[in-house]
């Protein structure tokens, strides 16, 4: 027999594993915002041309996308939940790097690449994430589980930028994405 769910399902209604799913998206969006963001002021602190910071973040788009589009193929490959904590794992640990080279000023070509790496690896995510979901709930249910998780990284992308500009000149950018590898 089909389930008719409620037009809207909130967190709460939600199974814990993806309500897990919910709350890891708001905090990557958080903690990326949190220090990502402040990637051009760095750059441009270190004497970076304006044009230059933009190409790298017209290409750090590019990487995203790539990110996203292998992401699909390696959760076909490992499945969703392993190419998920995978994905975790390899960004905290290249954004612990990255957070390494901007302390010890390291030459931009390095903490650029690092940053590139750190964005694929986390996109990656993305469709493995929305695999899980997709193979737990009906057609009908998803749009409503897609919209609590975009709730998630929306609120998240609010937050960590707000958080970072605060604790930016305090904590210093190599600081920042310590606790974004955190």
């Amino acid at each position: 027999q089909a389930h008719n769910p409620p037009l809207m399902l909130g967190l709460r209604q939600l199974p814990l594993e993806i309500r897990h799913i919910f709350w890891s998206r708001l905090l990557l969006a958080f903690a990326f915002g949190l220090s990502f963001p402040f990637v051009p002021l760095y750059f441009e602190r270190q004497g970076i041309a304006l044009g230059t910071i933009g190409l790298v973040l017209a290409a750090n788009l590019l990487v995203s996308s790539l990110g996203n589009l292998l992401g699909g193929h390696i959760t076909d490959v490992l499945g969703a939940r392993k190419t998920m904590i995978l994905s975790l794992a390899w960004r905290a640990g290249i954004t612990l790097l990255l957070a390494l080279a901007i302390m010890a000023n390291a030459a931009a070509s390095l903490t650029a690449t690092l940053f590139f790496t750190a964005t694929f690896v986390g996109q990656i995510m993305a469709p493995a994430a929305d695999t899980y979901i997709a193979q737990r709930f009906n057609f009908t249910e998803r749009s409503n589980v897609f919209s609590v998780m975009r709730v998630g990284v929306n609120a998240g992308w609010a937050l960590g930028p707000v958080a970072g500009g605060f604790f930016a000149n305090s904590l210093g950018f190599g600081n920042l994405f310590a606790i974004t590898g955190v």
